[in-house]
């Protein structure tokens, strides 16, 4: 009797280790509103337009030569998960999370806060932003509107700089000798 539950079991198991595969990534399309992969599994068997099935809200285009878990069952195939351990970030600490690319971009959220890095350049679209807390910049800001601060515009600041004048020993001084610009 234990000898047909072991066989029954053990062609389960086939089935379902049939069923969930790794693949290499040998193509991708992304002019659908599904991203559709070119593949090729372990034993080699190549698999053209197989769905990538993304979760809602999150989005990437993987490169070919990565790897996804490929899930087959009714003849029907979908690629769950992409992954690429060429660009894997190693050295993680527990509980930490990462979201990045090949090109060394990341943004970490850590026990000690958020960090963004990039070698390329970042760009916040807002209608409008705020930052609770301080700020500090290790390079030049540059704004192509005006700076204000709690007690005025610094437009407001050059308007009373720029023309003043001071009155020593009975007379008037010269003009500034360089305008604040």
């Amino acid at each position: 009797m234990s000898r047909a539950y072991e066989r029954l079991f053990a062609r389960g198991r086939r089935r379902m280790a049939n069923m969930i595969n790794r693949a290499e990534i040998t193509g991708v399309d992304t002019s659908r509103s599904i991203t559709r992969l070119q593949i090729k599994t372990k034993a080699g068997l190549p698999d053209d337009d197989v769905p990538y099935l993304e979760a809602y809200g999150f989005s990437s285009t993987p490169l070919v030569g990565g790897e996804c878990l490929v899930i087959s069952f009714g003849g029907f195939s979908a690629a769950i998960f992409a992954f690429d351990r060429r660009y894997a970030i190693k050295g993680k600490a527990n509980g930490d999370v990462v979201i990045y690319d090949n090109r060394g971009q990341k943004i970490t959220l850590h026990e000690a806060g958020v960090t963004i890095d990039t070698p390329l350049a970042l760009t916040v679209n807002a209608a409008d932003s705020t930052f609770n807390g301080n700020i500090k910049a290790t390079g030049d800001i540059a704004a192509d509107g005006d700076v204000s601060d709690g007690t005025g515009k610094m437009q407001g600041m050059r308007d009373v700089y720029n023309p003043h004048t001071h009155p020593e020993t009975g007379s008037t001084t010269q003009a500034t000798p360089a305008q604040m610009v």
